[in-house]
């Protein structure tokens, strides 16, 4: 039967997806459980950094799974959802499946450097000039170089 076919329950119900029945969640269904409960619900653990800075779920996807499902589709593997913008809500204009590497690019605390015209992360710059990650946090933080300097500098 398909994944998103409809089923009957053992006890006659019908149904919706069925991607939660029997004790057997989904990764997409656990996704989209988790994200609700962590913008909304403030006895969980991790919504002081989602729901208490108003990190919200749209409504499409808040009140259906459906709409969820229909939206991001299947998850690949070793993907989680992402969003565009790490300050928006999860909706279908600012999420997609990401790998970890990519969820990393996005985080609140990454240090940004804008140099030649390009804004990237400190980790992305030290791997495009061939400069490790401390030596460039060094040369920036702890001996006060310009961010030209730091990143034109060979090691």
């Amino acid at each position: 039967m398909a994944r998103n076919q409809s089923t009957k329950s053992r006890r006659g119900g019908q149904l919706k997806h069925g991607q939660a029945c029997r004790g057997r969640k989904t990764k997409e269904y656990y996704t989209w459980r988790n994200i609700k409960e962590r913008c909304h619900n403030p006895r969980h653990p991790r919504y002081a950094d989602y729901g208490g800075r108003g990190i919200i779920v749209c409504d499409r996807w808040r009140y259906s799974f459906e709409a969820f499902a229909a939206d991001m589709g299947v998850c690949p593997p070793l993907h989680m959802i992402e969003r565009e913008d790490n300050n928006g809500p999860y909706s279908p204009e600012n999420c997609y499946w990401a790998t970890a590497t990519e969820q990393n690019q996005n985080r609140r605390n990454n240090h940004h450097l804008t140099y030649q015209g390009r804004t990237q992360t400190l980790t992305n710059w030290a791997r495009e000039l061939g400069i490790s990650c401390p030596t460039l946090s060094s040369r920036l933080n702890r001996q006060g170089w310009s961010v030209e300097r730091a990143l034109s500098t060979a090691t």
